[in-house]
C-alpha cells in the first residue's frame, strides 16, 4: 500500500468525524482517495470471505509473540529467527521489538524461497518421470 497523500488523510479525517457523529452510518466518496479506497476494498473483501482481519500501521512494531503469530511459528522459533539476524529488531528493556515492515519483508522472502523450492522439486519429479 502506498503512503497516504494529504487528500487521503483529509478523506479519512472526514470519515472518522462522520463516524463519531453517527457510529451506525458512513457514506464515503472514494473517488477522492485511491489509497483509502484500496485499503477499504481489501478489508471488505477479506471479511466477505470470512477471514479474520487485523490491521497495523506500517510503522508499527511487533512483540516476539506478535511476530510468532504473524509468521505462524512458535515464540521460541521467532526469537531464534531474530537472534540469527534474519529480521532486525531492537530491545526495549528486556523485550524485543520488530518493525512490521521488516517482519513482512522476511515473510515475503520466505514465501518466495518456498515457491522456488517447490518449483525445483516439481522439475526434478518431471525429469525423473515421477509426475
Amino acid at each position: 500500500m502506498n503512503a497516504p497523500t494529504s487528500r487521503d488523510t483529509d478523506t479519512a479525517r472526514r470519515a472518522l468525524e462522520a463516524l463519531q457523529r453517527d457510529p451506525n452510518r458512513l457514506e464515503l466518496d472514494l473517488h477522492s482517495s485511491d489509497t483509502l479506497g484500496a485499503a477499504l476494498r481489501e478489508l471488505l473483501e477479506a471479511v466477505a470471505h470470512g477471514k479474520a482481519v487485523t490491521m497495523h500501521a506500517i510503522d508499527a512494531e511487533l512483540s516476539s509473540f506478535e511476530l510468532a503469530d504473524l509468521l505462524g511459528v512458535s515464540r521460541p522459533s521467532a526469537i531464534a529467527i531474530l537472534e540469527r539476524g534474519l529480521i532486525p529488531y531492537r530491545t526495549v528493556g528486556t523485550h524485543r521489538r520488530v518493525r512490521l515492515e521488516d517482519a513482512q519483508r522476511y515473510q515475503a522472502q520466505q514465501r518466495s524461497r518456498s515457491l522456488e523450492a517447490m518449483a525445483a522439486l516439481q522439475a526434478e519429479n518431471e525429469a525423473l518421470g515421477l509426475q
